[in-house]
């Protein structure tokens, strides 16, 4: 599901439910607006109920990309309340001095936009991805329409944290 890949060409065999072609450099601006944020995860509880209608009785949540550790471990940082460096790994094979870049980053992002760690959507619209936001949709659309969805690594590990956020039960 295709909710904010930064190309404008569909991808044959992946829905389009785009909300923007990308998301912004969270070090710069917050990453979405709150209206992105919402939608993309409008698009992932919509595609729980299609595979719902379809006869799925389990879904996966996963996510291609590069730099989505870098806003999963924000995400966890905030809504965690634990330190940037031990939240964060090298990702895709980052060297000792990229790890420590990454960090910074992260630090930065969070003391430039100040997302409240009790507001999970805040935090996600600051400093979260579209395809955190969209499966974060999936996780909670999911449990209202009882299809169990498979939590796949820290990306969306971190989707199903702002998940249990905003809705604890």
């Amino acid at each position: 599901v295709d909710v904010g890949m930064a190309c404008r060409d569909a991808v044959p065999g992946v829905v389009n439910r785009k909300v923007a072609y990308g998301t912004k450099d969270f070090l710069e601006a917050p990453a979405m607006t709150r209206e992105e944020t919402v939608k993309a995860m409008e698009a992932g509880a919509d595609m729980a109920v299609e595979l719902k209608e379809r006869g799925y009785v389990l879904a996966g949540s996963g996510e291609m990309g590069i730099g989505n550790t870098t806003t999963s471990s924000a995400i966890a940082s905030v809504l965690l309340k634990a330190p940037v460096e031990t939240v964060t790994g090298k990702g895709a094979g980052l060297s000792s001095d990229g790890l420590r870049h990454k960090v910074h980053v992260i630090e930065q992002a969070i003391k430039n936009h100040k997302p409240n760690c009790d507001d999970p959507m805040d935090v996600l619209s600051k400093v979260g991805g579209l395809d955190i936001a969209g499966m974060t949709g999936l996780f909670l659309g999911g449990a209202i329409h009882r299809v169990p969805v498979v939590i796949d690594g820290f990306v969306s590990g971190a989707a199903a944290l702002l998940a249990v956020n905003i809705c604890p039960k």
